[in-house]
């Protein structure tokens, strides 16, 4: 019996080049999928279950929104891009894109089918595909962090991860951890701030029933053992003072199977002032620190940070894959994200999921000064109509998996019916419930109005 043909999936959006690619494939005997729109290629990765993506026509970042995609959606899909010159090369190595190889775009016949058949071998090499980081970003500060990352991960030292809140401090944590060569399920997290401030409550017994085989009390069961160990604690500064004893204790032994990393949002040198922390453990945890930026001083992160998470929720809520339009992303950029990535992290999957009427921001933000995160109404009002856009054409796939047998006559009528609900349901909202202004916008009758709100149970 010959051998099933390997799929390849292709994105190219210059059609004459997609063609010719595609041609070159088939002539070797693999299953081609083209595609000329990203939304639709992501849409279909899982779908194809393909053992190849060849990206064409990639220069400096384009390939960044892609490939973050492929890591939100966790995909083991090697890929393959087509570009030229070393910039490409330097971004993935900065992001540790690693199971991403390219290949020149002259179109060496020769050079292009060796290049496809490694990255089939690489592929199903084990643990090729691993991804190193979980850190998205490619600004100036970012790109530092990532390109520390290989050397954090070798080393043994404590490490403080310092950064307001939601700016990302664990998974800077996890890309330590992941970089250091340890697997998931080796990493604890640990929340100081929900930690037991009762003097009879212990760190180290907490963390030895957390975790299957965790041994730390006997000095000599650790030496038996090949096990490592990254123990993240969030929010550092909230530690409870007699846990702060404990810790110091921990952390002093010379122990290799245990590594500490600690976030704060908080300047610990004036906790430590005031006489809330430790400073003997201040100095013993900040061996090495990492400073996350806010997602304001990094805006041009913005875009990759909003694709990241809709490709992740449209995956995790079974959504179609689409693009956000440009103005949205410009609107994000202009919003001053006190949350953080968190926050937009938040937005991303309430417009996923929701619609825009569930949508919040953050609650340190009342009032005028909550408006005044965006230049003026005009900003506020497209931003909520881009977002109910995202909300309606992402329910289309969650719809038409629901339809079933309907005759194709109650498919319609029903769509329109949800359409029609939606326009009623935003006119009475834009006029304040006033029945006869929203009946006059519409240009339907008083009593029409009256009876879809019935039917439609809007009252």
């Amino acid at each position: 019996m010959p051998d099933t043909p390997k799929k390849i999936i292709l994105f190219e959006q210059d059609h004459a080049r997609k063609n010719t690619l595609k041609t070159i494939l088939s002539q070797e005997g693999y299953r081609v999928f083209s595609f000329d729109a990203i939304a639709n290629c992501m849409d279909n990765i899982d779908l194809l279950d393909a053992h190849l993506l060849i990206l064409g026509s990639m220069v400096g970042n384009e390939a960044l929104p892609i490939l973050n995609a492929l890591m939100a959606i966790q995909s083991r899909i090697p890929v393959l891009l087509i570009s030229e010159g070393q910039k490409l090369r330097q971004v993935l190595d900065a992001n540790q894109y690693d199971y991403a190889a390219i290949v020149d775009n002259s179109f060496d016949l020769a050079a292009f089918r060796a290049a496809v058949g490694n990255a089939l071998d690489n592929g199903n090499t084990p643990g090729a595909m691993d991804f190193k980081s979980l850190v998205v970003g490619n600004c100036r500060e970012m790109y530092k962090i990532k390109g520390k990352l290989a050397e954090l991960g070798r080393l043994k030292e404590s490490i403080l991860i310092t950064g307001e809140r939601g700016v990302g401090k664990e998974a800077v944590a996890r890309a330590i951890h992941h970089a250091s060569g340890l697997d998931t399920s080796s990493f604890i997290k640990v929340d100081a701030s929900q930690l037991n401030d009762d003097k009879g409550f212990s760190l180290l017994s907490a963390l030895e029933r957390s975790v299957p085989h965790l041994i730390l009390s006997s000095g000599r069961a650790m030496e038996d053992r090949a096990d490592r160990w990254t123990v993240y604690i969030k929010d550092i500064h909230a530690l409870p003072g007699h846990l702060q004893a404990e810790l110091l204790l921990m952390a002093g032994t010379d122990n290799h199977h245990i590594r500490f990393l600690t976030g704060t949002s908080q300047d610990m040198q004036k906790q430590v002032t005031d006489a809330f922390f430790r400073e003997d453990l201040y100095y013993r945890l900040n061996v090495l620190q990492v400073k996350v930026p806010p997602l304001r001083h990094r805006r041009q992160d913005i875009p990759l940070l909003t694709d990241f998470f809709l490709y992740k929720y449209c995956r995790e809520f079974d959504r179609v894959c689409l693009p956000l339009s440009s103005r949205l992303k410009e609107l994000f950029q202009q919003y001053h994200w006190p949350g953080n990535v968190r926050e937009l992290q938040e937005v991303v999957k309430r417009a996923i999921t929701k619609g825009e009427q569930h949508i919040a921001f953050s609650t340190q933000y009342q009032g005028a000064a909550k408006q005044e995160l965006f230049g003026n109404s005009s900003i506020r009002k497209t931003w909520s109509r881009e977002l109910d856009s995202i909300d309606r054409i992402a329910r289309e796939k969650q719809y038409l998996a629901q339809v079933g047998d309907k005759a194709l006559k109650n498919i319609c009528w029903d769509f329109m019916a949800g359409v029609e609900k939606r326009v009623m349901k935003r006119a009475l909202e834009s006029t304040n419930w006033n029945r006869k202004k929203a009946a006059a916008m519409l240009d339907i009758s008083y009593k029409s109005m009256l009876n879809k709100i019935k039917e439609y149970k809007l009252a």
